[in-house]
């Protein structure tokens, strides 16, 4: 038995529900259809989670998967567990240097790519896009106060992280950078790191299909000049989808 434990999903008004506000919940998922295994999803609600998750997380973050009883913490971590449990179809490739430049790209979505989609959505997507979406339906006195927690946790986790403190211009520039050099890559693969999909591909859609729910109009127009981005995304898309194509 596998249960995906999963920050809520939210839909922007004219675009498809988002499996969850977290990319990372939704690398786990993709990873999950790749590899063809059953599982069953279970919500920690915004108005449960204070009380709910320190039962489930130790690290208080989600996704947490149970694979029979097992706790596995961590979207990478996850991966190397499922990889071990079901080698096929693979998530690392074969080769030891498409499986190095893997590591570093999976990384480089992680711990950078996430920071800048943080950013874009709080100081460059016009408006209280993100959290009138992710409080919908919420009680009225609950989604006001989310909301300004919400602000203020981010705000502060920016600074501290550090992108924070640069202006959009500079940011923006190097999300710019990053795209194209993922566009260099698939001039001579057809997935990221090799020929065949692996744990990077899955990692890098999953920032980029949450930050094209809607709330990131930027990058979703940023995507729309590069070709060769969205068909890759397209092809991810159609493998890690609940039933083959």
């Amino acid at each position: 038995m596998i249960t995906l434990y999963i920050q809520p999903g939210f839909q922007v008004p004219g675009k498809p529900r988002c499996f969850s506000g977290s990319p990372f919940v939704i690398k786990v998922q993709r990873m999950l259809q790749w590899k063809r295994l059953p599982f069953r999803v279970e919500e920690v609600g915004w108005l449960e989670r204070a009380e709910r998750l320190p039962t489930i997380s130790a690290s208080r973050k989600l996704p947490v998967l149970d694979y029979d009883g097992e706790r596995i913490e961590d979207s990478t971590d996850v991966a190397y567990a499922l990889e071990a449990r079901h080698p096929e179809p693979p998530l690392l490739p074969r080769d030891e240097s498409l499986r190095a430049r893997c590591h570093f790209l999976e990384e480089w979505a992680d711990e950078t790519l996430y920071w800048y989609g943080i950013y874009e959505a709080r100081r460059i997507t016009p408006g209280d896009v993100v959290n009138k979406a992710y409080f919908a339906g919420l009680p009225e006195e609950f989604r006001v106060v989310a909301a300004e927690r919400s602000v203020k946790n981010v705000e502060e986790n920016l600074d501290r992280q550090g992108v924070g403190r640069y202006p959009p211009e500079k940011v923006q520039a190097d999300v710019r950078r990053g795209l194209d050099a993922l566009v260099s890559l698939l001039r001579t693969d057809p997935f990221v790191a090799g020929p065949s999909l692996s744990l990077a591909d899955i990692a890098i859609f999953a920032q980029l299909h949450r930050r094209s729910a809607g709330t990131n109009p930027w990058l979703e127009s940023e995507l729309a000049d590069r070709p060769a981005l969205r068909a890759w995304l397209i092809a991810v898309d159609r493998l890690t989808s609940a039933e083959p194509a």
